[in-house]
């Protein structure tokens, strides 16, 4: 019986998914089916509410509490703006599933982590930071579960610690430039889609930033040679993630998507082209997905929530006229993106 309920609420996903990017690329022209899609994925919120944590439940209510403060009259036009402005993120959350899965299987990527494996003690926190870093910007938390595999079994609880802390300085520098992060997405739905270009490139300057600062800190006696050991691990995927990378941005410049829309409708067209280049991968990637994808609860419907209250709030007069001091000429939309 769970089976069966797992399955259609993964057919309502599916759904909401092409959905999501079917009203990405044609618009205001879809927003008849886009309107459809808002009912599917409202059903599918609905079944996965008895599947999320304790957490989850505390922070839904006390958006909802903040909602009944906030809004006090929604009409039916509302109800179906807000799904339309939330269904990007069911488009979101299984394409990261998804890029998360492809990677796991690449062998740039495991060649990456049998180089990382072999680094010596003194450099393996530099290259795992760098590594975290870089895994970080395109896959998130699925960082830690790729470097994980660089150590070995027999390894001491002390340098799964530094390894630990390695990656997390990495992945989660990675968050001030990635229009990857669902926090960036969120955002950047509140202005404009030309700001975001110069949030990514402030914070690939922060990051930057970041790493000369931390990597002599927590790398004692770091030298070049031991930064460029650490980078060299990276060379086998590096040209992956620079592809990556920039055919998001130049989708989104060509055709003047958000960066969160030039991700939902690349990447899944990424992962057929490597389909097409490593065949005998495409049954584990859709196993390791679709399975994924089953489970899939809090963080959906925890970031379902939060938009919904959000993009409700922005139709109130006074947060409106707060939010217009972020896309003053005074104060960059930009720089709110950043902050």
């Amino acid at each position: 019986m769970m089976a069966r309920f797992q399955d259609f609420r993964l057919s309502l996903l599916m759904i909401a998914w092409v959905m999501a990017v079917v009203q990405i690329i044609w618009g205001e022209a879809a927003i008849a089916l886009a309107n459809i899609a808002v009912g599917i994925y409202a059903l599918y919120l609905l079944l996965t509410l008895p599947l999320i944590k304790r957490g989850s439940v505390l922070i839904i209510s006390f958006l909802l509490v903040l909602g009944v403060l906030t809004i006090h009259h929604v009409t039916w036009d509302d109800m179906f703006a807000t799904g339309r402005f939330v269904l990007i993120f069911a488009g979101l959350v299984p394409t990261m599933i998804l890029a998360k899965s492809t990677a796991s299987t690449m062998p740039s990527v495991q060649r990456t982590q049998n180089a990382l494996a072999q680094l010596p003690p003194e450099s393996s926190a530099a290259g795992l930071q760098l590594a975290g870093h870089a895994f970080g910007g395109v896959i998130n938390t699925g960082t830690f579960a790729m470097l994980s595999a660089a150590l070995s079994p027999s390894s001491s609880s002390e340098r799964r610690r530094i390894a630990a802390l390695a990656a997390l300085r990495g992945m989660n520098a990675s968050a001030v430039w990635s229009p990857f992060f669902v926090a960036f997405a969120i955002g950047q739905s509140f202005i404009e889609p030309s700001a975001a270009w110069p949030a990514i490139a402030v914070g690939a300057v922060l990051a930057l930033a970041f790493h000369a600062i931390t990597l002599p800190i927590f790398t004692p006696g770091l030298t070049l040679a031991m930064v460029r050991v650490s980078l060299s691990c990276l060379k086998p995927v590096s040209m992956r993630l620079i592809v990556v990378l920039l055919t998001v941005l130049g989708v989104a410049l060509l055709f003047n998507f958000t960066a969160l829309s030039a991700v939902v409708v690349v990447i899944p067209g990424l992962v057929v082209i490597q389909f097409f280049r490593q065949p005998q991968t495409v049954s584990t990637i859709v196993t390791t997905a679709r399975d994924q994808m089953k489970t899939v609860a809090d963080d959906i419907v925890v970031i379902s929530a939060a938009m919904i209250l959000g993009f409700l709030v922005t139709r109130t007069d006074g947060i409106t006229t707060i939010l217009a001091l972020f896309t003053s000429d005074t104060f960059p939309a930009y720089i709110a993106l950043i902050l």
